[in-house]
């Protein structure tokens, strides 16, 4: 089933990603089109009428020298109103350190490298909003992020119920809330996903998502004595919710209401729709259990159909196009108390070079990611990055 193999590509694509961060060539719209272009798209709003929702981007780049970098966060600064910092930390945390170093002049530097390139780009004077999330979960979201290069997890027991690992994961949060000040924050990425993994009997360790819950919900608290405004909230992966949303309703339960936003990412082409397909019911579904609003955490949709022997996804630069109508429409069309706060589209450009030449099997399906930007590698926008910037004009009104 396609959904079984979203995380499988999704984990080499967060491997992959992680080595962007830490450190060219054009991938034009030459890919033949083998799904329908789309039809007209939704009616949008005019662009004297108002917006309730930031639109954001992370400063994720098509390389890792310097000047790649600079390069996507001009763009990012230029072309959105909120920046997005994904933390994944797909490898590792410095488990240790965290606990009893001195923070954070005791983390390795190559640990600190993508917060300390991020404070660089973001001090230019300039207010915008900020959306960080922190992620204590792997990139297979199985277990527990590994120990920072490498060895056993030096804590005790990998496990959610260690009070070490509580410990450890609080002074990282104290570190980053020190650091950016953030005006949204996520605690775990994708979390349901590991719930789904442990009624699949396939996590590694941390204790099964009961005790995942519990410690979301101490580092909930802790944050709260400091800043209790912030929204706090972990994201969910929409489609794996779609496959079994009741499962999904009763595991919400175990937050017992501590969830300030539905941070949700949505890649809808992973199972083959097209923006055509698409209604209002997409997120009705989820907003049935909950009156939460929405934060879209991480989306996008790709300009070249993708085929990988696992599964494949249509993509054109029109299907592309038309998905950011349709998702700015049901944004635009959701009562008040659910509309989204912010939508964040998650590559600025494509991101060919995340990938060697000729990469091998396991990361074949990565390249499903690599076609989603607003713009191409050497930054000619698509009609979707002309769409994007004609919202951006919109006059923007929170609602809370």
């Amino acid at each position: 089933m396609v959904i079984n193999l979203l995380i499988r590509k999704r984990c080499w694509f967060l491997m992959v990603i992680s080595l962007l961060m830490a450190a060219c060539g054009d991938n034009a719209d030459t890919a033949s089109n083998t799904v329908p272009a789309g039809t007209i798209p939704p009616v949008l709003p005019a662009l004297s009428v108002e917006r309730n929702f930031l639109l954001g981007l992370t400063p994720f780049a098509n390389g890792s020298t310097a000047q790649v970098k600079n390069a996507a966060w001009t763009f990012v600064k230029g072309h959105s109103d909120l920046v997005a910092l994904h933390f994944d930390t797909t490898d590792g945390l410095p488990w240790d350190i965290l606990e009893t170093g001195a923070l954070p002049a005791d983390l390795p530097t190559a640990f600190r490298q993508p917060f300390d390139e991020a404070v660089s780009a973001l001090n230019d004077g300039q207010a915008r909003k900020v959306y960080v999330a922190l992620n204590p979960l792997n990139a297979s979201r199985t277990g527990l992020t590994p120990q920072f290069g490498g060895g056993t997890f030096p804590l005790g027991v990998p496990s959610f119920d260690n009070p070490r690992l509580l410990t450890a994961f609080k002074r990282y949060v104290d570190y980053i809330m020190a650091t950016f000040n953030p005006d949204y924050l996520a605690i775990g990425i994708e979390v349901n996903i590991y719930d789904v993994n442990e009624r699949n009997n396939a996590i590694a360790d941390g204790g099964g998502f009961t005790a995942f819950s519990h410690f979301y919900k101490a580092v909930y608290d802790h944050i709260k004595l400091t800043h209790p405004t912030l929204p706090v909230f972990p994201t969910q992966q929409l489609e794996y919710i779609l496959a079994d949303a009741a499962s999904w309703n009763n595991s919400m339960a175990l937050y017992a209401g501590k969830i300030d936003r539905l941070g949700l990412s949505t890649y809808p082409s992973s199972q083959n729709k097209l923006p055509t397909d698409l209604t209002l019911n997409y997120f009705s579904t989820v907003l049935a259990f909950n009156s939460l609003p929405l934060v879209i955490t991480e989306t996008g949709y790709g300009s070249v159909p993708f085929a990988s022997s696992n599964f494949t996804a249509p993509g054109s630069p029109e299907l592309q196009r038309d998905y950011l109508n349709w998702l700015i429409t049901t944004a635009d069309s959701l009562p008040v108390n659910l509309r989204p706060d912010f939508i964040v589209w998650f590559f600025p450009t494509d991101a060919p070079a995340a990938l060697p030449a000729n990469p091998p099997p396991e990361l074949a399906d990565t390249a499903f990611y690599l076609s989603m930007g607003l713009a191409k590698p050497d930054l000619t926008p698509r009609e979707t990055q002309r769409l994007w910037d004609q919202q951006l004009t919109r006059p923007y009104v929170a609602l809370r």
